[in-house]
């Protein structure tokens, strides 16, 4: 019954959800009380499906895939740990990158052209 009615029975949650938030949001402090684990779970799980469009356990696979290792350098992250790098036009998942990696992407706007230009610079300007 309920597959074949689920936006119907969504939309009645949503509306009562809509009337009753108060009653709703203590329930739901309440369960996420009872069952801390479950909720942690499903936080990371939304989380993954709401900025990469995978699952939790997805992610979890990619990562060690890679030996928990920064793709570009190759290290182990330090402290805030790897983050998967992704467009930003397309949302399309890349590969898990330290902080320090995923920042230089990120300033450059993810410009070819300017990493090139960085990587030029570098080379006219080392200590050899």
């Amino acid at each position: 019954m309920y597959q074949d009615n689920k936006d119907l029975y969504k939309k009645r949650a949503r509306e009562r959800r809509l009337k009753n938030p108060e009653y709703f949001r203590e329930a739901d402090r309440k369960w996420r009380l009872k069952y801390p684990d479950k909720a942690k779970a499903m936080d990371r799980n939304s989380a993954c499906k709401r900025q990469y469009g995978i699952t939790f356990d997805q992610y979890k696979e990619l990562k060690k895939r890679q030996n928990d290792l920064c793709y570009i350098c190759q290290k182990l992250p330090e402290k805030r740990g790897l983050h998967l790098d992704h467009s930003h036009q397309t949302k399309k998942i890349r590969k898990f990158l330290c902080m320090n990696c995923n920042s230089v992407i990120g300033h450059c706007k993810e410009s070819i052209i300017v990493l090139q230009k960085i990587i030029d610079y570098l080379k006219e300007h080392a200590d050899v």
